[in-house]
């Protein structure tokens, strides 16, 4: 799996720290961030195809983007499973 590092940057700071990071895999596209506007100092993630706007991933602050990228990826497979789940009745 591929990240893209999707910060938005400014013209004013074009070197800003990467805080964003988006999986596409052409199937789900995944976002990981650190400290949304709504959420400050979280990771949260973003996936549309499983209706989350910013999902809090419930990991330390200061735990890596690695961390959070993986636990993102379970966290979608996670609601994923529990979609397909529900269609066995």
């Amino acid at each position: 799996m591929t990240w893209k590092d999707t910060t938005p940057r400014s013209q004013q700071n074009p070197t800003a720290a990467a805080t964003c990071w988006t999986l596409n895999t052409g199937k789900v596209r995944i976002t990981v961030l650190n400290s949304h506007r709504d959420d400050p100092g979280e990771w949260v993630v973003s996936c549309h195809q499983v209706n989350f706007n910013t999902k809090r991933l419930n990991i330390k602050p200061e735990s890596t983007p690695e961390v959070a990228k993986a636990r993102a990826v379970y966290v979608v497979k996670k609601e994923l499973k529990a979609m397909l789940d529900s269609l066995e009745g």
